[in-house]
């Protein structure tokens, strides 16, 4: 996707745009209602009487108005939470929970709706045929209210918990993998030698969010060149530095409007985000481990959990590396070569040296290297035993109770069996 296509993907995500969106589509729906009147056979019409449609929008907007307040209110204390008691970065994952948002925006375009009618309404805008409409609008708004509402309290129930966030984080990880693997771990080719070349740069430091290889591909094939990709999502870059460099066997025309079109080709942010980058998500694990294993949380279950959500993680990037051999490639692409290994040390280094004093975290994480090393891809083979290693000489360094060493033995000597 283009710069200014992510961008706005990327605005689609705030909740100030959506709820706008929300409370313009209440008020077209409530100004449409006199087009339908004509269709409304009056016998119809004559069945309500003039205040009982006035009581219905008075009692919604009265009460949605609170809701919205009550709502916003318990989200901005999960988000909270979240941010003290897991991660910012995981807070920032449930600011962007389509759901949560689509709710708020459900209740405040009710809120818009009732509002925007009683005004209509008491201007005689819309007649008795007219009233009848906006009589079933009501009803069906009703319905939609009431069953948002026995979604969204269960959904507040597990917002900003723990065990909820390592979840979501999971599975947007999971789905980024999905979405990336293919490019991620493509063939690489090397730059064509003898070719002219010039580099493309940025006008300001920033991270780099998002890379189009599709429209990188492009414009490749349309200008007879070849681009190498200097940087990778995730990648901070500095105005020195060189995000792509552009091959060419003859003199370009317009070079000035060809960096244009490739510098719009990456999206850029202040921070890295989940979409397009997949280490990303588990720093963001490795972050939570990490807190609830320092002395002031010293919560080790936590620390289980996410180990859990590694495991399954590299399960499920093992079998989205044996299935790629299908995905699209960029012949006009050179790719920076992708090490899917540096993924341990994301998540599994910061977990060893936390909770190398923690006996059940060391067993729990050996366990989980040892299951990765025998994945059926061998791609992370050495490193999963590099990684033992070191959940070894750390758990040695730090376990003191003579008991706790043994049964780490123990459970190396099962484990090998």
């Amino acid at each position: 996707m283009s710069r200014y296509f992510f961008f706005l993907k990327q605005l689609s995500k705030r909740l100030s745009i959506r709820a706008s969106a929300f409370g313009a589509l209440a008020i077209i729906l409530a100004l449409f209602a006199s087009y339908l009147a004509p269709f409304v056979p009056k016998e119809w019409a004559d069945i309500l009487g003039n205040n009982a449609v006035d009581e219905i929008l008075k009692i919604v907007a009265s009460s949605m108005l609170i809701i919205v307040t009550f709502s916003l209110a318990t989200m901005v204390a999960s988000f909270t939470a979240a941010s003290e008691g897991v991660t910012p970065r995981a807070a920032r994952l449930l600011m962007e929970d389509k759901q949560s948002q689509n709710v708020l925006s459900i209740f405040l375009g009710a809120f818009i709706f009732s509002i925007i009618s009683i005004i209509t309404l008491s201007t005689g805008y819309y007649g008795n045929q007219g009233r009848f409409i906006i009589f079933i609008f009501s009803v069906l708004m009703i319905v939609v209210i009431v069953w948002t509402i026995i979604v969204w309290f269960e959904k507040l129930s597990s917002l900003g918990r723990v065990h909820e966030t390592i979840e979501r984080v999971e599975f947007t990880t999971c789905h980024t993998i999905e979405n990336t693997i293919g490019h991620l771990i493509a063939p690489k080719q090397d730059p064509q030698q003898g070719e002219v070349h010039f580099d493309i740069y940025l006008d300001a430091a920033s991270y780099v969010q998002s890379i189009s290889l599709t429209s990188l591909q492009k414009i490749a094939k349309d200008h007879d060149i070849h681009i190498e990709l200097k940087v990778m999502v995730g990648s901070f870059v500095f105005v020195h530095k060189p995000i792509a460099r552009v091959s060419h066997a003859s003199t370009l025309k317009n070079t000035n409007e060809l960096t244009s079109s490739i510098q719009n080709c990456f999206g850029l942010g202040s921070c890295r985000t989940f979409e397009e980058d997949p280490r990303f998500g588990f720093i963001t694990l490795g972050e939570i481990a990490s807190r609830a294993l320092s002395p002031a949380v010293n919560d080790p279950g936590t620390a289980i959990d996410v180990i859990a959500s590694m495991t399954r993680l590299f399960t499920k990037l093992d079998r989205f590396i044996l299935d790629s051999t299908n995905k699209k490639s960029f012949d006009r692409l050179y790719l920076k070569s992708f090490d899917p290994n540096v993924f341990f040390e994301d998540i599994a280094q910061p977990i060893s040296r936390d909770g190398a004093s923690h006996i059940e975290v060391v067993i729990r994480l050996y366990k989980s290297l040892k299951a990765i090393e025998r994945l059926s891809s061998q791609t992370f083979g050495q490193t999963a035993i590099l990684y033992q290693k070191k959940v070894l000489d750390r758990a040695l360094q730090s376990l003191i109770f003579e008991d706790d060493r043994a049964l780490l033995q123990k459970t190396i000597d099962e484990i090998e069996v």
